[in-house]
């Protein structure tokens, strides 16, 4: 006996299990309470599962179907489309989806066919040739989130973002798709950069992440609706450029700052990348500073604290993160040589100047491994730009006002997305 759900199931299209002549009719919300959970079981052991029955197959599908990632290089990307354009049931479960095609591959007709079966997709992480991207002019699916990742941004970006008036979150990630080339080539000119600048796009916009190396910030020319922005390999001209566009909206920001020969030791603290700023930040609530310091370097804190006022440049502020590289954070807390130049002296003139700030976090990054900086798209895994950190030490305000710490303190890279907080 097989209990088959109601004939109206947009989902199973196989005959209705029976034995004998009883048959059990199950409404098709009661078979997604059943299935769901299965959606954190593991691929392989889901798809040995719809092997069992017709039945089991298409709803097992529904779930394995929803989030793909495919990478043309292993061979997965033609199987794929073909699967999708051969079984619609399979194309409108997909609601995510990551390609990579960082090769020439000889079937793009087979993924515009696939993305124009898609049409239930929402999140798009694709790795592709510039050409490539003009398969994203005419798609019928309306994204809440995209990354866009190519060697090049193509001339007609600002046209594919048209047409997705529903977009959440946007990365632009330009470099070499090719996973054995490791190496950035050299920052071209600005005036070398296509621009993102309309003003009748992007209306939803919330979420920005820039890999600034070969995009830089100021190629983005229009504010949006940007409250949270995720930048990385950033220099002066980049956070600059950013604190001022962004700055009467901006309730989150991650930066991953060059620490390189136009730095001084002015550029040493967290904090001293709002001094001078033109206009406070009068929503922002959460920064997080990742540096990568080159080893060549040779900067230190020179017991100035380059602190602005939080009445003159983040009055909201309550959380402050740290990432540095390169940097001895428990040589700095235990500094006894000069106190003006130790970590511990530097969080109690934070919290004395920024009235606000609850937590004033740091976590030393150690060797390459997956913690994804920002600016970087989702799930990288490449070890030349991620690095795992120790246990985060956090100083935060008491509740007489007095700092407490340094201890042990959660810290997540997602953080971020929970602000703002009231």
């Amino acid at each position: 006996m097989i209990l088959s759900p109601e004939p109206e199931s947009a989902i199973a299209q196989g005959e209705s299990g029976q034995t004998g002549n009883i048959t059990f009719r199950v409404p098709r919300e009661i078979w997604r309470i059943i299935f769901e959970p299965l959606a954190e079981e593991p691929p392989r052991w889901l798809a040995m599962m719809s092997t069992l029955c017709k039945f089991l197959h298409a709803e097992v599908e529904a779930i394995l179907y929803r989030k793909v990632n495919i990478e043309t290089y292993a061979g997965a990307g033609l199987p794929f489309c073909k699967a999708v354009i051969r079984c619609p049931h399979r194309a409108l479960a997909v609601r995510e989806l990551d390609i990579e095609l960082w090769e020439p591959w000889a079937s793009l007709g087979h993924l515009a066919r696939a993305l124009d079966a898609v049409v239930n997709l929402q999140v798009l992480t694709i790795r592709v040739e510039e050409d490539a991207l003009r398969l994203l002019l005419n798609v019928p699916f309306r994204l809440r989130v995209l990354h866009l990742i190519c060697e090049t941004a193509p001339a007609f970006v600002e046209d594919i973002l048209a047409r997705q008036p529903g977009l959440q979150e946007l990365g632009v990630y330009l470099r070499s798709l090719d996973p054995r080339v490791i190496e950035h080539s050299d920052r071209p000119d600005q005036d070398e950069h296509v621009t993102i600048s309309r003003t009748d796009i992007l209306s939803q916009l919330r979420i920005l992440h820039v890999l600034t190396d070969q995009f830089p910030l100021g190629s983005i020319l229009h504010p949006y609706h940007v409250t949270h922005l995720s930048f990385g390999t950033a220099h002066h001209d980049d956070i600059a450029h950013a604190l001022a566009l962004f700055c009467d909206q901006l309730v989150a920001l991650k930066v991953g700052r060059c620490i390189d020969y136009n730095c001084t030791d002015a550029c040493f603290w967290p904090a001293s990348m709002f001094v001078g700023i033109g206009r406070p930040l009068l929503r922002l609530q959460y920064v997080e500073v990742q540096d990568e310091l080159d080893w060549n370097m040779d900067i230190y804190p020179d017991g100035e604290l380059y602190i602005p006022s939080g009445a003159t440049s983040c009055p909201a502020i309550k959380a402050l993160i740290w990432l540095p590289y390169g940097v001895d954070l428990e040589m700095l807390e235990d500094l006894a040589v000069d106190e003006r130049k130790s970590l511990r002296f530097y969080a109690q003139n934070l919290f004395s100047s920024w009235t606000g700030l609850e937590r004033f976090v740091t976590v030393q990054l150690e060797d390459l491994d997956q913690v994804t900086l920002p600016g970087m798209p989702p799930d990288t895994g490449e070890g030349v730009l991620c690095k795992t950190y120790d246990v985060p030490r956090g100083f935060e305000r008491g509740e007489d006002g007095s700092m407490v710490g340094p201890r042990a303190t959660p810290f997540s890279l997602q953080e971020w997305r929970d602000y703002p907080r009231m």
